[in-house]
Protein backbone atom coordinates (compact mmCIF):
# COMPACT_ATOMS: atom_id res chain seq x y z
CA UNK A 1 0.00 0.00 0.00
CA UNK A 2 2.85 2.37 0.78
CA UNK A 3 4.62 1.59 -2.50
CA UNK A 4 1.38 2.10 -4.42
CA UNK A 5 0.80 5.44 -2.71
CA UNK A 6 4.28 6.64 -3.58
CA UNK A 7 4.18 5.41 -7.16
CA UNK A 8 0.87 7.16 -7.78
CA UNK A 9 2.74 10.47 -7.95
CA UNK A 10 5.54 11.54 -10.25
CA UNK A 11 9.16 11.54 -9.08
CA UNK A 12 9.31 15.32 -8.85
CA UNK A 13 6.52 15.79 -6.33
CA UNK A 14 7.45 15.35 -2.64
CA UNK A 15 5.30 12.62 -1.12
CA UNK A 16 4.23 12.18 2.50
CA UNK A 17 2.85 8.79 3.56
CA UNK A 18 1.01 8.73 6.91
CA UNK A 19 0.96 5.33 8.63
CA UNK A 20 -0.49 4.08 11.89
CA UNK A 21 2.33 2.64 13.99
CA UNK A 22 2.91 0.54 17.09
CA UNK A 23 5.98 -0.19 19.28
CA UNK A 24 8.13 -2.89 17.73
CA UNK A 25 9.26 -4.42 21.03
CA UNK A 26 9.59 -8.19 20.94
CA UNK A 27 10.80 -8.37 17.34
CA UNK A 28 14.55 -9.08 17.46
CA UNK A 29 14.97 -8.54 13.73
CA UNK A 30 13.49 -5.04 13.87
CA UNK A 31 15.36 -4.20 17.03
CA UNK A 32 18.62 -5.34 15.49
CA UNK A 33 18.06 -3.26 12.37
CA UNK A 34 16.96 -0.12 14.17
CA UNK A 35 17.15 -0.18 18.01
CA UNK A 36 15.39 3.16 18.31
CA UNK A 37 12.53 2.71 15.82
CA UNK A 38 9.80 4.70 17.45
CA UNK A 39 6.65 2.90 16.28
CA UNK A 40 5.54 0.11 13.96
CA UNK A 41 1.80 -0.66 14.14
CA UNK A 42 -0.01 -3.72 12.81
CA UNK A 43 -3.74 -4.43 12.58
CA UNK A 44 -3.57 -7.67 14.59
CA UNK A 45 -1.26 -10.49 15.65
CA UNK A 46 -1.72 -12.30 12.34
CA UNK A 47 -0.44 -9.30 10.40
CA UNK A 48 2.50 -8.99 12.80
CA UNK A 49 3.46 -12.61 12.15
CA UNK A 50 3.18 -12.17 8.38
CA UNK A 51 5.48 -9.18 8.40
CA UNK A 52 8.00 -10.80 10.74
CA UNK A 53 8.14 -13.76 8.35
CA UNK A 54 8.54 -11.39 5.38
CA UNK A 55 11.32 -9.46 7.09
CA UNK A 56 13.06 -12.68 8.13
CA UNK A 57 12.97 -13.87 4.52
CA UNK A 58 14.29 -10.53 3.30
CA UNK A 59 17.08 -10.67 5.87
CA UNK A 60 18.05 -14.15 4.72
CA UNK A 61 18.03 -13.11 1.08
CA UNK A 62 20.15 -10.07 1.83
CA UNK A 63 22.78 -12.24 3.45
CA UNK A 64 23.05 -14.49 0.38
CA UNK A 65 22.59 -11.94 -2.40
CA UNK A 66 26.01 -11.23 -3.87
CA UNK A 67 24.71 -8.23 -5.79
CA UNK A 68 24.42 -6.20 -2.58
CA UNK A 69 27.36 -7.63 -0.68
CA UNK A 70 29.00 -4.22 -0.58
CA UNK A 71 25.94 -2.70 1.04
CA UNK A 72 25.93 -5.52 3.60
CA UNK A 73 29.57 -4.85 4.33
CA UNK A 74 28.92 -1.16 4.92
CA UNK A 75 25.92 -1.91 7.16
CA UNK A 76 27.97 -4.38 9.19
CA UNK A 77 30.73 -1.83 9.55
CA UNK A 78 28.29 0.80 10.81
CA UNK A 79 26.75 -1.64 13.30
CA UNK A 80 30.19 -2.64 14.58
CA UNK A 81 31.24 1.00 14.83
CA UNK A 82 28.09 1.88 16.78
CA UNK A 83 28.70 -1.07 19.10
CA UNK A 84 32.28 0.06 19.71
CA UNK A 85 31.12 3.62 20.41
CA UNK A 86 28.56 2.35 22.93
CA UNK A 87 31.17 0.15 24.59
CA UNK A 88 33.60 3.06 24.89
CA UNK A 89 30.89 5.27 26.33
CA UNK A 90 30.13 2.63 28.98
CA UNK A 91 33.77 2.27 30.05
CA UNK A 92 34.50 5.60 31.66
CA UNK A 93 38.03 5.95 32.89
CA UNK A 94 38.83 6.20 36.60
CA UNK A 95 39.63 9.66 37.84
CA UNK A 96 42.31 9.59 40.56
CA UNK A 97 41.66 12.69 42.66
CA UNK A 98 42.93 13.78 46.04
CA UNK A 99 40.50 14.79 48.77
CA UNK A 100 40.44 18.44 49.82
CA UNK A 101 38.49 20.65 52.21
CA UNK A 102 35.15 22.51 52.36
CA UNK A 103 33.17 25.61 51.51
CA UNK A 104 34.65 29.07 51.87
CA UNK A 105 32.72 32.34 51.97
CA UNK A 106 34.04 33.88 48.77
CA UNK A 107 32.00 31.99 46.20
CA UNK A 108 34.29 28.98 45.85
CA UNK A 109 34.33 25.48 47.31
CA UNK A 110 37.20 23.03 47.34
CA UNK A 111 35.29 19.85 46.60
CA UNK A 112 36.08 16.51 48.23
CA UNK A 113 36.79 13.58 45.93
CA UNK A 114 37.40 9.91 46.44
CA UNK A 115 40.36 8.43 44.57
CA UNK A 116 39.82 5.33 42.44
CA UNK A 117 36.97 4.16 40.23
CA UNK A 118 34.07 6.55 39.77
CA UNK A 119 30.59 5.36 40.65
CA UNK A 120 28.10 5.45 37.80
CA UNK A 121 24.56 6.23 38.93
CA UNK A 122 21.68 5.09 36.73
CA UNK A 123 19.06 7.77 36.13
CA UNK A 124 19.63 9.82 39.29
CA UNK A 125 17.06 12.42 38.20
CA UNK A 126 14.35 9.83 37.63
CA UNK A 127 15.10 8.13 40.94
CA UNK A 128 14.94 11.42 42.81
CA UNK A 129 12.08 13.18 41.00
CA UNK A 130 8.94 11.62 42.51
CA UNK A 131 10.05 12.05 46.11
CA UNK A 132 11.03 15.65 45.39
CA UNK A 133 7.71 16.49 43.71
CA UNK A 134 5.80 14.96 46.64
CA UNK A 135 7.52 17.42 48.97
CA UNK A 136 6.59 20.39 46.78
CA UNK A 137 2.82 20.47 46.25
CA UNK A 138 3.01 23.61 44.08
CA UNK A 139 5.38 21.93 41.63
CA UNK A 140 3.89 20.68 38.35
CA UNK A 141 5.86 18.69 35.76
CA UNK A 142 5.12 19.52 32.11
CA UNK A 143 6.33 17.53 29.13
CA UNK A 144 5.97 17.81 25.37
CA UNK A 145 5.83 14.27 23.98
CA UNK A 146 9.20 13.38 25.55
CA UNK A 147 8.03 12.18 28.96
CA UNK A 148 10.06 8.97 29.25
CA UNK A 149 12.95 10.43 27.29
CA UNK A 150 13.28 13.12 29.97
CA UNK A 151 12.79 10.69 32.86
CA UNK A 152 9.47 12.26 33.91
CA UNK A 153 7.35 9.14 33.36
CA UNK A 154 7.53 8.31 37.07
CA UNK A 155 5.67 11.52 37.88
CA UNK A 156 3.08 10.82 35.18
CA UNK A 157 2.52 7.31 36.56
CA UNK A 158 2.65 8.06 40.29
CA UNK A 159 1.58 11.69 40.72
CA UNK A 160 -0.89 12.40 37.89
CA UNK A 161 -2.28 15.47 39.68
CA UNK A 162 1.15 17.11 39.43
CA UNK A 163 1.77 16.22 35.79
CA UNK A 164 0.61 17.69 32.48
CA UNK A 165 1.32 16.35 28.99
CA UNK A 166 1.23 19.31 26.60
CA UNK A 167 1.79 17.42 23.37
CA UNK A 168 4.35 18.30 20.73
CA UNK A 169 3.76 22.05 21.12
CA UNK A 170 6.64 23.61 23.01
CA UNK A 171 5.69 27.23 22.29
CA UNK A 172 2.26 26.70 23.79
CA UNK A 173 3.79 24.83 26.73
CA UNK A 174 5.98 27.82 27.64
CA UNK A 175 3.10 30.28 27.66
CA UNK A 176 0.93 27.77 29.52
CA UNK A 177 3.68 27.40 32.14
CA UNK A 178 3.80 31.16 32.50
CA UNK A 179 0.08 31.15 33.21
CA UNK A 180 0.49 28.43 35.83
CA UNK A 181 3.23 30.42 37.52
CA UNK A 182 0.99 33.49 37.66
CA UNK A 183 -1.56 31.36 39.53
CA UNK A 184 1.00 30.36 42.17
CA UNK A 185 2.28 27.07 40.75
CA UNK A 186 5.94 26.22 40.09
CA UNK A 187 6.12 24.57 36.64
CA UNK A 188 9.03 22.22 35.93
CA UNK A 189 9.28 21.80 32.16
CA UNK A 190 11.02 18.63 30.96
CA UNK A 191 12.12 18.47 27.31
CA UNK A 192 15.26 18.56 25.20
CA UNK A 193 17.45 21.64 25.39
CA UNK A 194 16.76 22.72 21.81
CA UNK A 195 13.02 22.60 22.50
CA UNK A 196 13.43 24.83 25.56
CA UNK A 197 15.64 27.47 23.98
CA UNK A 198 15.75 27.59 20.19
CA UNK A 199 12.21 26.61 19.18
CA UNK A 200 10.10 28.57 21.74
CA UNK A 201 12.53 31.44 22.37
CA UNK A 202 9.94 34.21 21.95
CA UNK A 203 7.42 32.54 24.25
CA UNK A 204 10.06 31.99 26.94
CA UNK A 205 11.11 35.63 26.75
CA UNK A 206 7.64 37.17 26.64
CA UNK A 207 5.59 34.78 28.79
CA UNK A 208 8.21 33.80 31.38
CA UNK A 209 11.27 36.05 31.49
CA UNK A 210 9.63 39.48 31.10
CA UNK A 211 7.28 38.92 34.09
CA UNK A 212 10.13 37.14 35.93
CA UNK A 213 8.02 34.08 36.75
CA UNK A 214 9.25 30.99 38.67
CA UNK A 215 9.25 28.58 35.74
CA UNK A 216 12.02 25.97 35.78
CA UNK A 217 13.15 24.82 32.34
CA UNK A 218 14.99 21.49 32.38
CA UNK A 219 16.76 21.01 29.05
CA UNK A 220 18.06 17.50 28.44
CA UNK A 221 20.68 16.44 25.86
CA UNK A 222 22.70 19.68 25.98
CA UNK A 223 25.45 20.23 23.45
CA UNK A 224 26.67 17.12 21.65
CA UNK A 225 25.28 14.50 24.06
CA UNK A 226 22.87 13.24 21.38
CA UNK A 227 23.47 11.59 17.98
CA UNK A 228 20.34 13.30 16.67
CA UNK A 229 22.27 15.84 14.62
CA UNK A 230 21.64 19.56 14.40
CA UNK A 231 17.90 19.33 15.11
CA UNK A 232 18.57 17.93 18.59
CA UNK A 233 22.00 19.27 19.55
CA UNK A 234 21.69 22.31 21.82
CA UNK A 235 25.03 23.95 21.05
CA UNK A 236 23.66 27.50 21.33
CA UNK A 237 21.31 27.30 24.33
CA UNK A 238 23.60 29.12 26.76
CA UNK A 239 24.32 31.83 24.19
CA UNK A 240 20.60 32.39 23.63
CA UNK A 241 19.59 32.47 27.28
CA UNK A 242 22.58 34.51 28.48
CA UNK A 243 20.96 37.35 26.55
CA UNK A 244 17.58 36.94 28.27
CA UNK A 245 17.16 39.27 31.28
CA UNK A 246 16.03 37.63 34.56
CA UNK A 247 17.14 34.17 33.37
CA UNK A 248 19.36 32.03 35.62
CA UNK A 249 21.38 29.25 33.94
CA UNK A 250 22.58 26.16 35.80
CA UNK A 251 24.43 23.10 34.50
CA UNK A 252 24.92 19.78 36.24
CA UNK A 253 28.29 18.02 36.17
CA UNK A 254 27.67 14.80 38.08
CA UNK A 255 25.04 12.71 39.86
CA UNK A 256 25.24 14.72 43.08
CA UNK A 257 24.42 17.89 41.16
CA UNK A 258 21.61 16.15 39.26
CA UNK A 259 20.09 15.15 42.59
CA UNK A 260 20.39 18.63 44.11
CA UNK A 261 19.72 20.98 41.18
CA UNK A 262 15.96 20.96 41.79
CA UNK A 263 16.52 22.39 45.27
CA UNK A 264 18.76 25.08 43.83
CA UNK A 265 16.25 25.96 41.11
CA UNK A 266 13.39 26.08 43.59
CA UNK A 267 15.30 28.57 45.76
CA UNK A 268 15.65 31.10 42.93
CA UNK A 269 13.08 33.85 42.49
CA UNK A 270 12.53 33.89 38.74
CA UNK A 271 12.99 31.65 35.68
CA UNK A 272 15.75 29.04 35.68
CA UNK A 273 17.22 27.06 32.77
CA UNK A 274 19.03 23.82 33.65
CA UNK A 275 21.33 21.97 31.28
CA UNK A 276 20.34 18.51 32.52
CA UNK A 277 22.06 15.11 32.36
CA UNK A 278 20.12 11.86 32.06
CA UNK A 279 20.88 8.14 31.82
CA UNK A 280 24.01 6.90 33.57
CA UNK A 281 25.82 9.75 35.32
CA UNK A 282 29.17 9.61 37.17
CA UNK A 283 29.31 10.69 40.79
CA UNK A 284 32.31 13.02 41.06
CA UNK A 285 31.31 15.11 44.07
CA UNK A 286 30.18 14.15 47.57
CA UNK A 287 28.50 17.51 48.21
CA UNK A 288 25.38 18.99 46.57
CA UNK A 289 25.26 21.87 44.11
CA UNK A 290 25.28 25.32 45.70
CA UNK A 291 23.96 28.32 43.83
CA UNK A 292 26.70 30.72 42.71
CA UNK A 293 29.50 28.60 44.17
CA UNK A 294 32.45 27.51 42.02
CA UNK A 295 34.06 24.17 42.88
CA UNK A 296 37.87 24.22 43.02
CA UNK A 297 39.03 20.77 41.92
CA UNK A 298 42.78 21.42 42.05
CA UNK A 299 45.18 24.24 42.88
CA UNK A 300 47.98 25.50 40.67
CA UNK A 301 49.52 28.62 39.20
CA UNK A 302 50.55 27.56 35.68
CA UNK A 303 47.11 27.99 34.12
CA UNK A 304 43.43 28.12 35.02
CA UNK A 305 41.10 25.44 33.65
CA UNK A 306 37.37 26.20 33.62
CA UNK A 307 34.94 23.37 32.89
CA UNK A 308 31.22 22.67 33.18
CA UNK A 309 28.80 19.84 32.55
CA UNK A 310 30.17 16.69 30.94
CA UNK A 311 33.48 18.42 30.25
CA UNK A 312 34.45 18.29 33.90
CA UNK A 313 34.56 14.51 33.92
CA UNK A 314 36.31 14.49 30.55
CA UNK A 315 38.95 17.00 31.68
CA UNK A 316 39.81 14.99 34.78
CA UNK A 317 41.26 12.29 32.52
CA UNK A 318 44.18 14.63 31.84
CA UNK A 319 45.16 15.13 35.48
CA UNK A 320 47.86 12.47 35.56
CA UNK A 321 49.41 13.81 32.36
CA UNK A 322 49.56 17.31 33.85
CA UNK A 323 51.05 16.02 37.07
CA UNK A 324 53.68 13.95 35.24
CA UNK A 325 54.69 16.99 33.19
CA UNK A 326 54.94 19.20 36.27
CA UNK A 327 52.06 21.44 35.13
CA UNK A 328 50.12 22.94 38.05
CA UNK A 329 46.48 23.61 37.17
CA UNK A 330 43.86 25.57 39.06
CA UNK A 331 40.74 23.72 37.98
CA UNK A 332 37.36 25.42 38.43
CA UNK A 333 34.05 23.60 37.89
CA UNK A 334 31.08 25.86 37.14
CA UNK A 335 27.50 24.82 37.87
CA UNK A 336 26.12 28.37 37.89
CA UNK A 337 26.61 29.88 34.43
CA UNK A 338 24.34 32.92 34.90
CA UNK A 339 24.98 34.90 36.99
CA UNK A 340 28.56 34.36 35.86
CA UNK A 341 31.19 34.17 38.66
CA UNK A 342 33.40 36.86 37.12
CA UNK A 343 35.13 37.75 40.38
CA UNK A 344 36.29 34.17 40.95
CA UNK A 345 37.54 33.83 37.37
CA UNK A 346 39.40 37.14 37.44
CA UNK A 347 41.11 36.42 40.77
CA UNK A 348 42.25 33.01 39.53
CA UNK A 349 43.52 34.44 36.22
CA UNK A 350 45.49 37.16 38.00
CA UNK A 351 47.53 34.53 39.83
CA UNK A 352 48.25 32.18 36.91
CA UNK A 353 51.43 32.25 34.85
CA UNK A 354 50.35 31.32 31.33
CA UNK A 355 46.63 31.88 30.86
CA UNK A 356 43.17 30.31 30.90
CA UNK A 357 41.58 27.33 29.12
CA UNK A 358 37.80 26.96 28.96
CA UNK A 359 36.32 23.58 28.04
CA UNK A 360 32.57 23.44 27.39
CA UNK A 361 29.94 21.27 25.69
CA UNK A 362 28.64 24.23 23.68
CA UNK A 363 29.64 26.50 20.85
CA UNK A 364 32.74 28.51 21.70
CA UNK A 365 30.63 31.51 20.68
CA UNK A 366 28.38 32.89 23.39
CA UNK A 367 28.97 30.31 26.12
CA UNK A 368 31.30 30.03 29.11
CA UNK A 369 34.32 30.84 26.95
CA UNK A 370 32.77 34.08 25.77
CA UNK A 371 31.69 34.99 29.31
CA UNK A 372 35.24 34.37 30.51
CA UNK A 373 36.67 36.56 27.77
CA UNK A 374 34.28 39.35 28.72
CA UNK A 375 35.20 39.08 32.41
CA UNK A 376 38.94 39.16 31.70
CA UNK A 377 38.63 42.08 29.27
CA UNK A 378 36.46 44.15 31.59
CA UNK A 379 38.92 43.61 34.44
CA UNK A 380 41.90 44.45 32.22
CA UNK A 381 43.53 41.05 32.80
CA UNK A 382 46.02 40.41 30.03
CA UNK A 383 45.99 36.61 29.92
CA UNK A 384 45.84 34.34 26.91
CA UNK A 385 42.52 32.48 26.59
CA UNK A 386 41.96 29.18 24.78
CA UNK A 387 38.36 28.10 24.21
CA UNK A 388 37.62 24.41 23.64
CA UNK A 389 34.11 23.54 22.46
CA UNK A 390 32.08 23.30 19.27
CA UNK A 391 34.09 25.52 16.90
CA UNK A 392 31.32 27.57 15.30
CA UNK A 393 29.97 24.76 13.11
CA UNK A 394 26.98 22.43 13.03
CA UNK A 395 27.87 18.91 14.09
CA UNK A 396 26.73 15.66 12.55
CA UNK A 397 25.11 12.77 14.42
CA UNK A 398 27.32 10.28 16.26
CA UNK A 399 28.12 9.08 19.77
CA UNK A 400 29.06 11.68 22.37
CA UNK A 401 32.58 10.27 22.81
CA UNK A 402 33.20 10.49 19.08
CA UNK A 403 31.80 14.00 18.73
CA UNK A 404 33.74 15.60 21.58
CA UNK A 405 36.93 14.18 20.07
CA UNK A 406 35.98 15.11 16.51
CA UNK A 407 35.19 18.71 17.42
CA UNK A 408 38.16 19.18 19.71
CA UNK A 409 37.07 19.23 23.33
CA UNK A 410 37.99 15.83 24.71
CA UNK A 411 40.83 15.35 27.19
CA UNK A 412 43.45 14.86 24.47
CA UNK A 413 42.47 18.22 22.98
CA UNK A 414 42.83 19.70 26.46
CA UNK A 415 46.35 18.28 26.77
CA UNK A 416 47.30 19.74 23.39
CA UNK A 417 45.88 23.12 24.39
CA UNK A 418 47.79 23.06 27.69
CA UNK A 419 50.97 22.16 25.86
CA UNK A 420 50.47 25.05 23.44
CA UNK A 421 49.68 27.45 26.29
CA UNK A 422 52.56 26.53 28.59
CA UNK A 423 55.19 25.47 26.06
CA UNK A 424 55.79 22.31 28.11
CA UNK A 425 55.85 18.80 26.70
CA UNK A 426 52.85 16.90 28.08
CA UNK A 427 52.38 13.22 27.30
CA UNK A 428 48.80 12.15 26.72
CA UNK A 429 48.17 10.78 23.26
CA UNK A 430 46.42 7.78 24.79
CA UNK A 431 44.45 7.31 27.96
CA UNK A 432 46.62 6.49 30.99
CA UNK A 433 44.06 6.39 33.78
CA UNK A 434 44.05 3.94 36.69
CA UNK A 435 41.42 1.37 35.81
CA UNK A 436 37.86 1.95 34.70
CA UNK A 437 34.33 1.54 35.91
CA UNK A 438 34.09 -1.72 33.92
CA UNK A 439 30.39 -1.19 33.34
CA UNK A 440 28.47 -3.49 30.96
CA UNK A 441 27.13 -2.11 27.71
CA UNK A 442 24.19 0.18 28.37
CA UNK A 443 20.65 -0.55 27.27
CA UNK A 444 18.85 1.82 24.92
CA UNK A 445 17.05 3.32 27.90
CA UNK A 446 20.29 3.96 29.79
CA UNK A 447 22.37 5.43 26.99
CA UNK A 448 22.44 9.18 27.58
CA UNK A 449 22.99 9.95 23.92
CA UNK A 450 19.87 8.21 22.60
CA UNK A 451 16.99 10.35 21.38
Amino acid sequence: EIEAAVKSYNDVTPTIVLCYTDPCKGFPLLQKRAPKLHYVRFKDETEKKVWVDVLSTMDSEVKTDASISNANSNTKHRLEENSENEERAAKRQALPIQATSNLTNNGIETSPFKAGNVELVTRPHRSHLVDWIKLHPKAIVLTADLTSSCEADVVRDNLPDQYLSMGMAEQNMMSFAGGLAREGFHPYIHTFGVFVTRRPFDQVAMSIAVPNLPVRLLGFLPGLTTPGGVTHQAIDDVALFRAVPNMTILEVGDASEVESVMDVAESIDGPVYVRMWRGQVPRLFSTPMKFGVVRVLSEGTDFVLITSGICTEESLKARRSFKAAGVAVKHLHLSTIVPFPSNVIVKAAEKCKYGVIVMENHSIIGGVGSATAEALAEAGIGRKLIRLGVPGVYAHGASCDYLVAEYGFDFTALIRAAQSLTGKQIAGAVETEEGSTNQPALSAEERPEDL
